[in-house]
């Protein structure tokens, strides 16, 4: 398996986009995912984030990867969970 969030060269619409737009598209996305509390809006993103890589092509490349990330969400949530609920009084 290639790494995680590497360049995947290809001649698709994404590959050809203006860097300065796709700047502002990621960072647009980005906002969005950490400013909104709505489950919905945050489903809709990675809808249209799964839908912008079916169309590029890209999306085998993403599901491979989707697996370590869905593995890293689970084992970081509970994580971040027990650090957060820690009283500040004691160490671990």
């Amino acid at each position: 398996m290639k790494e995680i969030m590497q360049y995947i060269n290809s001649d698709s619409f994404l590959h050809r986009m203006n860097p300065l737009s796709k700047i502002a598209a990621v960072t647009g996305i980005i906002v969005l995912s950490v400013f909104t509390t709505d489950s919905y809006v945050l489903g809709l993103l990675v809808l249209g984030i799964f839908l912008a890589s079916l169309k590029a092509g890209l999306h085998q490349e993403l599901l491979r990867q989707l697996k370590l990330l869905v593995f890293l969400s689970l084992t970081l949530i509970p994580v971040s969970y027990t650090h957060l609920t820690l009283p500040t009084n004691r160490e671990v």
